[in-house]
């Protein structure tokens, strides 16, 4: 059995991963041509493109696999379905479907409508009567996830979003926030700009976000962030990234005047090969005789490594001490490195 936190974090991770992938085909639900796939976890996984009961089957797969029980919920009156979540013994809405709002925008994920109470998911506009209302618990109703309209992410072990209330990359450790970078930036239009539409994604152990016209790297743990994709505009109907994600080696960005495109409008999607091997980064540290760190930085292949100033070492008594180098010879960064004062 998983923790209670590890079943929290899988339970937001698969509905984030599921809201990426899929598609609402809204497009075939209007004109009434909706192929049979679309309400089955097939089409949600397979096909990339679903109704609220493919979502919904899809993410009942997803959470039997890694063992977490969860049934299907439905309201007649509401012609929708969604599912309940167990953790801990108790029970939870959770609607992939609503999180994944029309028309598709890549990398954006609401949350809403995760791990919600009855009272919670009716005020989301599950204002019906005829589904069930087992799930009472109100923990989460009000949950710091409900700040982040794009993906959480887990690297290293630890979870990371973006807060749009605060344009910030943030770390999540139980309950415990900390502010580690900033995603701030100008989303401009005619009238005038957004604000807030940063996404996130991740490879290997690092983060990548998006900005109005640029991608980023972001080593977490040291906070150094790298420009890593700045896409050419076609012509001036496309002026900001407002959809983003990585995916099967790719920097994959919606590009647009304005973040209102859908069916009949759709943005120009930039596609860029992005490959960690290539744009590594690695981590040199300098530190004193006693292990204390006095330096911690980023460095990609090949870059200069640059020595804090010289240590020192207070006398014991008996000895004075004067620092005679480093404890191997300072080159060019090939990889992550500890250099110590002698």
């Amino acid at each position: 059995m998983l923790p209670h936190f590890t079943r929290q974090v899988s339970d937001l991770l698969l509905h984030d991963r599921l809201a990426v992938w899929t598609a609402y085909d809204y497009a075939n639900y209007l004109n009434g041509s909706l192929a049979d796939t679309v309400y089955t976890a097939y089409g949600a996984l397979g096909k990339q493109s679903a109704v609220c009961q493919g979502y919904a089957m899809a993410y009942m797969y997803l959470l039997d696999r890694v063992g977490i029980e969860s049934d299907y919920c439905a309201s007649d009156t509401l012609n929708h379905g969604w599912n309940i979540v167990y953790i801990a013994g108790k029970s939870y809405h959770v609607d992939v479907t609503w999180d994944d709002p029309v028309w598709d925008m890549t990398g954006r994920v609401l949350h809403d409508n995760f791990l919600r109470s009855t009272q919670g998911i009716f005020a989301t506009g599950h204002d019906a009567y005829d589904y069930n209302t087992a799930p009472t618990d109100t923990t989460y109703d009000s949950y710091y996830w409900q700040s982040s309209s794009t993906a959480f992410q887990l690297t290293g072990g630890k979870l990371y979003y973006i807060d749009q209330t605060t344009d910030t990359i943030n770390r999540a450790e139980g309950t415990n926030i900390e502010q580690i970078h900033s995603v701030w930036d100008k989303w401009y239009v005619a009238s005038g700009y957004y604000k807030g539409f940063a996404k996130l994604s991740s490879a290997g152990n690092v983060l990548l976000y998006s900005v109005a016209d640029s991608v980023w790297m972001l080593h977490p743990e040291d906070q150094v962030a790298t420009c890593v994709y700045e896409p050419d505009l076609p012509d001036g109907s496309y002026t900001s990234i407002y959809g983003f994600k990585y995916e099967k080696g790719y920097l994959v960005c919606d590009l647009y005047h304005d973040p209102n495109y859908g069916r009949d409008i759709t943005p120009y999607q930039a596609k860029e090969p992005f490959a960690l091997e290539e744009s590594a980064i690695y981590i040199v540290t300098f530190q004193n005789w006693d292990g204390t760190v006095l330096s911690k930085k980023a460095y990609s292949y090949g870059d200069t490594v640059k020595a804090p100033k010289d240590p020192t070492r207070e006398t014991d008594g008996a000895y004075v001490y004067l620092f005679s180098g480093w404890d191997k010879e300072v080159t060019a960064c090939t990889g992550d490195a500890i250099y110590t004062a002698t």
